[in-house]
């Protein structure tokens, strides 16, 4: 793993903490919005881990 990668993760771990705290704790008016919060910070640590198996997958491809 890249260093530059491993920190995009862990910030967008953070990221997703703090989305999963906003939609605990808000008011009704604002749980659409939380929502919205709470699936793009999924979504990027979804996509943050599938670039990060496919980088390893490469490298241990072209290690054979």
């Amino acid at each position: 793993m890249k260093y530059d990668r491993t920190e995009e993760y862990r910030q967008a771990m953070r990221e997703l903490k703090y989305a999963e705290n906003y939609f605990n704790v808000c008011e009704s008016r604002f749980i659409p919005h939380a929502i919205l919060n709470l699936c793009y910070a999924e979504n990027r640590v979804e996509e943050i881990l599938k670039e990060l198996r496919r980088e390893n997958l490469d490298t241990s491809i072209s290690k054979t």
